[in-house]
């Protein structure tokens, strides 16, 4: 589930799944701890997915989707260097990892580093040119800045991706 998936859930836009019983002795692989952490993660029980996810990285520390997942998880409970800690270990672990690339960004604005977060949004894009959270992103920062023509043709890529808010706001700022 990604961030944005995440938070259209904790609006109450989807049901919780009940989290599957597991043996006494708990999960053994890092794919068994790392599946544990996805269902936790989907009953937004942060503490535990997070915990599921540690145990994830200290059985197989190569696992890029636990960290990225945990820096997910320490985003959402407002403990951003630790989500920018683990967003890093993702990208060092696959610097194409676009999502963590972007969720670097989002850190960075919540840390009010617009321009960390405007090379991070860049990274997602180069990572991923069909990355259309990207596209839109860098679209508003260069708004920010004052860059329009930049910033639209932003929205536009974000747009012809198939993102219906760059497409709005393509119509409403772009001649």
């Amino acid at each position: 589930m990604s961030l944005g998936q995440f938070f259209a859930y904790s609006c109450g836009k989807e049901a919780p799944k009940p989290v599957k019983n597991r043996n006494q002795e708990g999960p053994k692989s890092a794919e068994e701890w790392y599946q544990q952490g996805l269902e936790y993660y989907e009953n937004q029980d942060l503490t535990r997915a997070k915990e599921a996810f540690d145990q994830c990285i200290a059985t197989d520390s190569l696992y890029v989707s636990a960290w990225h997942d945990r820096g997910i998880c320490h985003f959402s409970l407002d403990r951003f260097d630790a989500a920018k800690a683990d967003f890093f270990q993702a990208i060092a672990l696959d610097t194409g990892y676009a999502e963590a690339w972007f969720n670097l960004g989002l850190v960075y604005d919540r840390l009010q580093e617009p321009d960390s977060g405007f090379w991070a949004f860049e990274q997602s894009t180069q990572a991923n040119p069909q990355f259309a959270e990207g596209w839109f992103n860098l679209a508003v920062l260069h708004m920010d800045r004052g860059n329009n023509a930049t910033a639209c043709t932003c929205f536009k890529k974000s747009a012809d991706l198939g993102d219906t808010d760059a497409k709005q706001a393509w119509e409403k700022f772009c001649p």
